[in-house]
């Protein structure tokens, strides 16, 4: 079978990925592709996985009851006698320098959003487990920042939000606990980022918003973030998620990009990429290991037990250093 899409644009390429999508599970344009059908068993779409992760564990599975699509959808399904904010984060491959991505899901909310009930997901992005936060990444949903139930697009930079776009759908009013909208990310190598939206099946997605956003994250996770108030929990439901642009497998060893002094006691060395959290045993100042290690998107900050001397050169020694695809760099002298 010949699938081609004519008249290429933004709208027609979106139509172009429902269309194949509708067509089965095995012919699929999208490089990730989640519908959360396959129960057991191995498959890219299984849940929980080895690319999948629970922050906190056990929160989420899926489920049959509410389901959006199909015979199951991805349920957040922990009985929380107190308030929560959980997380849900999948690994991806690194993107590389794609002509376009394209993000699309669907979801429920059961309960009316405010400040202390609220979601989003978050793209290309880096999450911190401790304390748990994106610090990375593009960011959509409702309530991330205020309360106003707006749908908008925020971009996270060391943990920060800042608003990119907001769109003029309330999603309370226009949406509901029991509707099912599609929401579609589409961004093209000029920098613009539209946003597409469908209240329900069967309707032709519109556009929303947009923005510019010339560089895309480096993130290499796709984040879900459900806060929630005491006896609100088991009221977010996800599903055919489909991610599609250049995603590779990453073989590039990390490299050390500075060493740079930011205190009496406290180093930042800054790597090529992102890095599995190290140990204080990965750091040699001289004999002197770190008592304390933090992470800040690629940069570590290292606080030492005493202070720098003065005026006497120092050696900083860094071994162990492996980025999430184990790729890792030979220990290092500077």
């Amino acid at each position: 079978m010949d699938l081609k899409c004519k008249n290429r644009n933004y709208f027609s390429d979106l139509r172009c990925i429902f269309v194949i999508f509708s067509l089965g599970p095995h012919l699929l344009w999208a490089q990730y592709h989640f519908n959360f059908e396959n129960t057991t068993g191995s498959g890219p779409d299984i849940f929980p996985g080895s690319s999948w992760e629970q922050v906190p564990a056990d929160r989420w599975k899926l489920a049959a009851e509410g389901a959006i699509g199909g015979n199951y959808s991805l349920r957040h399904d922990f009985d929380n006698p107190e308030s929560g904010c959980d997380y849900l984060i999948f690994n991806h491959d690194r993107i590389g320098d794609p002509d376009s991505l394209v993000f699309s899901f669907r979801i429920r909310h059961g309960y009316a959003p405010s400040s202390s009930n609220n979601w989003q997901l978050a793209l290309l992005a880096n999450f911190q487990e401790k304390p748990a936060q994106i610090q990375e990444g593009i960011v959509l949903g409702v309530n991330f920042t205020g309360s106003d139930d707006l749908i908008r697009i925020w971009k996270c930079e060391g943990g920060s939000a800042a608003e990119l776009c907001v769109t003029p759908v309330n999603y309370q009013e226009e949406v509901g606990t029991d509707g099912t909208p599609l929401f579609s990310l589409v961004w093209n190598r000029e920098g613009l980022l539209r946003l597409l939206y469908a209240n329900s099946f069967g309707t032709e997605p519109v556009q929303i918003g947009s923005c510019m956003l010339e560089q895309l994250p480096a993130g290499r996770q796709l984040v879900v973030r459900y806060e929630y108030s005491s006896a609100r929990d088991r009221n977010l439901w996800i599903d055919d998620v489909i991610l599609d642009g250049d995603f590779t497998k990453d073989r590039i060893v990390p490299g050390v990009t500075g060493v740079e002094v930011v205190g009496e006691n406290d180093l930042k060395v800054g790597f090529s990429e992102y890095i599995v959290h190290p140990s204080e045993g990965d750091f040699l100042l001289g004999d002197m290991r770190p008592d304390a290690i933090r992470m800040e998107g690629t940069d570590v900050l290292l606080e030492f037990p005493v202070s720098f001397p003065n005026r006497i050169p120092q050696q900083i020694r860094i071994g162990n250093i492996c980025d999430v695809d184990q790729n890792c760099m030979s220990d290092t002298v500077l």
